[in-house]
């Protein structure tokens, strides 16, 4: 009967004990299943670590990459091709009048220069398209644009003459074929500066 006694407390204990345990793992359970409020002993509160590249300070800001480079715009035609732009749509939409005019314009003042060079045959064929096509016909428009065609193919005897300093007789006849020229022929300017003293083509 005394060992009962004795063995009584021990049971009761761990019976207490087991009791305990199985109530505190309830607990923890619970608590594990409730959304979690962030505290400021949270780690998302700590200081991240650093994503900078090495070697850079704590605390520097980081710039940002660069914004990709806007390309340049593209070069502004020359005057030239924005006459020819214009007696274009003129003679596409048949204002043969007009389109007549800024032909003309172009072949007189941008003779010499790259940009007839590249569109001298269309331009010829268009004056006489469009002179063709008008209502009211220019009577003179024949023989000037027979002494143009000369004066073209003159130039393209005389041109080379322009890649080498002037000589006596070189000279001569630049000199003779610029004063045969109109006033606003572009190619004037180009003999006049060969004419001078240090000219010559670049």
């Amino acid at each position: 009967m005394a060992d009962r006694i004795k063995v009584f407390p021990l049971a009761v204990l761990g019976t207490m004990v087991l009791f305990g345990l199985l109530v505190w793992w309830a607990v923890a359970r619970a608590k594990a299943a409730e959304p979690k409020v962030a505290g400021p002993d949270d780690p998302q509160f700590s200081e991240k670590p650093s994503s900078a590249p090495p070697g850079t300070a704590r605390g520097t800001k980081i710039q940002a990459p660069p914004s990709p480079s806007v390309e340049a715009p593209p070069p502004a035609k020359d005057p030239g091709e924005k006459i020819l732009e214009g007696a274009d749509r003129a003679f596409e939409t048949e204002y043969y009048e007009t389109a007549l005019m800024f032909y003309r314009d172009f072949e007189l003042r941008y003779a010499g220069t790259e940009t007839y060079d590249r569109h001298a045959r269309r331009v010829f064929e268009r004056i006489h398209t469009s002179a063709a096509k008008m209502t009211k016909k220019d009577e003179t428009l024949p023989a000037y644009l027979e002494s143009r065609r000369r004066a073209a193919d003159e130039w393209k005897r005389l041109r080379p003459f322009l890649s080498a300093a002037p000589t006596e007789s070189s000279r001569a006849e630049l000199q003779k074929y610029l004063e045969g020229l109109p006033p606003k022929d572009g190619r004037r300017s180009i003999i006049a500066a060969w004419l001078t003293p240090g000219g010559g083509e670049k």
